[in-house]
């Protein structure tokens, strides 16, 4: 599913309007934005940085947070 809605499988652009804009905000999403950008012509998009930032700080938050040992 991770390798779907990525990109990775299907191109972002080529996916319904409504997953392409749950796409972009998925770590796959954003990574395979950024390895599309780093080794096809142009560059990295900004947005894909933020959002691979954004979830590297969430992510941990939110797992100790919901932690328990039980």
């Amino acid at each position: 599913m991770l390798l779907l809605l990525g990109g990775m499988v299907v191109p972002l652009a080529k996916l319904p309007s409504a997953l392409a804009s749950v796409a972009e905000v998925l770590p796959a999403g954003a990574l395979s934005q950024a390895t599309h950008g780093a080794l096809g012509p142009g560059g990295v998009p900004g947005s894909a940085w933020l959002v691979l930032a954004a979830w590297a700080m969430a992510a941990p938050v939110v797992a100790a947070w919901r932690f328990r040992w039980e």
